[in-house]
């Protein structure tokens, strides 16, 4: 009788989850790189400072929209986020057409940031997303614009921003 009540009270337990995990009206809302960093062979690059942006916005209802620009060759390149976003426990992932990196790095929510640290093919991407509030300035005008569409030889296609290469 005592092992079932200990089986009972510990299934309870188990079926309410994490009461400190975030849910989905939590983390939705406008995010913008603020700090995001590559490193390969031992070199890190502030990809903000060469001119990169990262801004998106994760609807509650799971949609996902923004814009990936790099500074690659003339002009750079402009990626659509556009796909959807799911969270599990405190984690974002992200289903997105676009080729990049932000599909296939787990995001880590704390508080008000979306913290992503992964490494392909031997770089090292470091993004944080930080969630911006209304009546704070908010994500960058020149990246909050429909993306273009994009060919396979892009620049895009090697870049590190949007996608690492070894």
């Amino acid at each position: 009788m005592k092992l079932a009540v200990v089986a009972i009270a510990l299934g309870a337990t188990l079926a309410c989850g994490d009461s400190t995990d975030p849910d989905v009206t939590d983390v939705a809302g406008s995010y913008e790189a603020t700090s995001f960093t590559t490193t390969s062979a031992g070199v890190v690059d502030d990809e903000l400072a060469d001119g990169a942006a990262l801004v998106m916005v994760l609807n509650a209802n799971g949609t996902v929209t923004g814009l990936l620009t790099a500074p690659t060759g003339e002009g750079g390149a402009t990626l659509s986020m556009a796909g959807s976003w799911s969270l599990n426990g405190n984690v974002v992932t992200f289903d997105q057409t676009a080729d990049s990196f932000v599909r296939d790095m787990p995001f880590t929510v704390a508080g008000n940031t979306l913290a992503g640290d992964a490494t392909f093919n031997g770089v090292r991407v470091r993004v944080t997303l930080t969630k911006q509030y209304p009546g704070a300035e908010g994500p960058r005008a020149d990246v909050r614009e429909a993306a273009p569409s994009r060919s396979a030889d892009s620049p895009c296609s090697t870049s590190t921003v949007c996608r690492p290469s070894g």
